[in-house]
């Protein structure tokens, strides 16, 4: 049954039809891709093999590899985590999988603008640039320039895909917020956040991959005319864009958890509030026992206290220490590669 499942993107569906496993097969198209740049290193003299464009040839052929086995594996991971997810409400009724899942596979149109969103403007600041073949006219200088266009939009289509996948995943974790009552009964509030702990590093384990990501992209691209260019404040904006996601991802968690602890809260102020006007009966009242009904009303208002202040510490922040820790770590990887291409830092 599992081969059977729905494939979320054209990477899934496009490595399904080869007999082997993803990473293989992107390890294979790594080298593939590096030997084609190698293949033109031998016949266009502006591109000749020393170190620097070994290196840039050898980083954009990870990065095509790593963009494309990153994509099915975020995949095959929504799919095992909100299988998950789907299980720890307690029932099918609301089948957040099947959602994702609609929502990633459907929604033709807006999938294609957004592929549009990323590609045109792209497109737009790239117009009429032939590096080499404005140095070479030659069919293989104009070969490398078409070569090199092609997989800058084959990298942006992938990280279209991340993108797409993770907003619909966001949008999705976010809408399950307030519906914490539909919570099986054995998940107890003071469980839920270590509960919702694989959804929380669902949103790390992206984070890290698309800082990744990113910064080959800045890192491999070259102005055409060997000067600060527009496009690395492009992919500024595209950095920005996981950030906001992943924030938003963090949120959603974190009103998931908020939306338990206020029900629980709201329970205890009602106990509060009982325990509070039999208090104010029993001191208006002339019972002899009155000493002894004060005590007890005391301890029960005492116990519903530390309740409530251990309820506010469940409330916390979905981002602790060491998820900022490795946030900050990770962005600063992209960050310093993009402030280095804009001139901004030297080497």
């Amino acid at each position: 049954m599992e081969n059977k499942q729905a494939m979320w993107n054209w990477p899934e569906v496009m490595l399904r039809r080869i007999p082997a496993n993803y990473l293989l097969v992107s390890y294979l198209l790594f080298i593939l891709v590096f030997l084609i740049y190698y293949s033109f290193s031998l016949r266009v003299f502006w591109f000749q093999w020393h170190i620097y464009h070994i290196l840039q040839s050898l980083a954009t052929s990870l990065l095509i590899a790593y963009l494309l086995a990153g994509l099915v594996y975020l995949s095959e991971k929504t799919r095992r985590t909100f299988k998950y997810i789907d299980w720890l409400y307690g029932s099918h009724k609301e089948d957040y999988f099947a959602k994702i899942e609609s929502r990633v596979t459907g929604g033709l149109y807006y999938h294609l603008l957004f592929y549009l969103s990323l590609l045109v403007p792209f497109i737009v600041m790239s117009w009429g640039q032939w590096p080499y073949y404005e140095r070479q006219e030659d069919i293989w200088a104009r070969g490398l320039d078409i070569y090199g266009y092609f997989l800058y939009f084959l990298i942006l289509a992938l990280l279209a895909e991340v993108l797409w996948l993770m907003a619909n995943i966001v949008w999705s974790v976010n809408e399950m917020g307030c519906s914490s009552s539909a919570f099986s009964a054995a998940v107890g509030v003071y469980g839920i956040d270590m509960k919702l702990r694989p959804v929380r590093n669902f949103f790390l384990i992206f984070i890290v991959y698309y800082f990744i990501a990113i910064a080959l992209v800045i890192g491999t691209y070259i102005s055409p005319s060997g000067q600060i260019s527009i496009e690395p404040i492009y992919f500024g904006v595209l950095l920005a864009m996981g950030v906001v996601l992943f924030v938003a991802g963090l949120e959603a968690v974190q009103r998931i958890i908020n939306c338990r602890v206020e029900n629980e809260l709201d329970i205890l102020n009602k106990k509060r509030n009982e325990q509070h006007q039999a208090l104010v009966n029993i001191v208006s009242s002339g019972s002899a026992e009155k000493a002894k009904d004060i005590e007890n009303a005391s301890k029960i208002l005492d116990i519903i206290h530390k309740e409530r202040e251990s309820l506010l510490q469940v409330s916390r922040r979905a981002y602790d220490i060491a998820t900022l820790s490795l946030f900050i770590s990770s962005f600063l990887i992209p960050l310093l590669t993009l402030l280095e291409k804009l001139g901004l830092i030297h080497k």
